[in-house]
């Protein structure tokens, strides 16, 4: 059975969204036997080239905190909302 796949992005803000789920721990480990990771460029190596690959539609879930105040996050923000149902 295929994972939902899910992405995290981080924006303008202090890191600590980003740290308290990397402080899961254990249960990270959890997440990740029902769900796939697929873009979280604090934690992976994660390229918006590969991101730009995917389907429209093919992210369950993406998360995204912190303030949207640069060009970059912009394009970033609607390309995860296009990527993502």
């Amino acid at each position: 059975m295929n994972k939902p796949k899910i992405a995290l992005y981080w924006c303008s803000s202090c890191g600590g969204c980003e740290e308290s789920v990397i402080d899961l721990g254990e249960d990270l480990l959890k997440l990740a036997q029902s769900a796939e990771i697929i873009f979280w460029p604090a934690a992976m190596d994660a390229r918006f080239s590969d991101l730009e690959a995917l389907a429209d539609g093919s992210i369950l879930a993406s998360l995204i905190n912190g303030a949207i105040q640069q060009e970059d996050h912009v394009n970033m923000a609607r390309l995860l909302r296009n990527k993502s149902r």
